[in-house]
């Protein structure tokens, strides 16, 4: 009689199990699709964007050779197809680039409403300060002291890739409308900075003694500043919106 019993429940418990499968297949196999399709979605995004970044360092390179022959409507053509469609670290690039030959131009006010654009589309914070920092470099003639300040004061709190940079362009500036007093100031502790590299360092003593020989309204202030930090394209294979290794040292660019 056991025996009857355990084979009546055997056969419940398998009618059972049969019952659950037949009612919950369909949702694992549903849960199993969707994995799958995901994966194929995340693997045609990072395709996608590889190939992205392929197009943009491929057209990037032709303007830059564009460049190099002087040809500077191909390079503009290039670099403005960049700036439209291209990956964070290419688009910023590429206007940083279009700011470059507006400035050649004259066109002042042109390069630095592209440099603004170029900071703004930048997802690495190095690439973003430099066109900041270049703006600065490239408004410093014609832009007041209360709008270099504006733009400065940002770019030069501690830990900001250009930091130093950034605060001697505002030191040059208080020296070319004649603030000689907060301009040796800011110069001295330049001098003295742990983030300041030694070209920086040795312009900072250039600047100041002109001050003290009371020649500091005559050093032509734009004429003393470094070269304005560029990044280079990341290369091909990189992360589109990883420029962060192709970045120069902000201290190799302070010397």
């Amino acid at each position: 009689m056991v025996d009857v019993f355990e084979e009546v429940e055997e056969q419940l418990r398998s009618a059972r199990y049969q019952t659950i499968f037949r009612k919950g297949w369909p949702f694992v196999a549903g849960v199993f699709v969707a994995g799958v399709l995901v994966t194929l979605v995340v693997w045609a995004v990072n395709q996608q964007r590889l190939a992205a970044a392929a197009r943009a360092s491929e057209t990037y390179q032709q303007a830059l050779d564009a460049m190099a022959r002087n040809d500077k409507a191909a390079a503009e053509k290039d670099f403005a197809e960049v700036a439209k469609s291209g990956p964070p670290a290419y688009k910023a690039l590429a206007l940083m680039q279009q700011a470059g030959l507006r400035s050649t131009d004259g066109k002042t006010a042109q390069a630095v409403a592209l440099l603004d654009q170029a900071a703004a589309a930048a997802t690495d914070p190095v690439v973003a300060d430099a066109a900041r920092l270049k703006a600065v470099y490239v408004a410093f003639d014609t832009a007041s002291l209360a709008d270099i300040e504006k733009r400065v004061d940002p770019l030069a709190k501690p830990g900001r890739p250009y930091s130093a940079l950034a605060r001697e362009a505002l030191a040059m500036k208080r020296l070319s409308v004649g603030q000689t007093g907060p301009a040796r100031q800011a110069l001295s502790l330049l001098t003295i900075s742990p983030d300041a590299g030694q070209g920086l360092q040795a312009r900072a003593n250039i600047a100041m003694g002109v001050i003290d020989a009371g020649q500091g309204k005559s050093l032509p202030a734009a004429a003393a500043l470094p070269p304005s930090p560029v990044p280079p394209a990341p290369p091909p294979g990189a992360a589109p919106q990883d420029a962060a290794s192709a970045a120069p040292s902000p201290t190799g660019a302070a010397q």
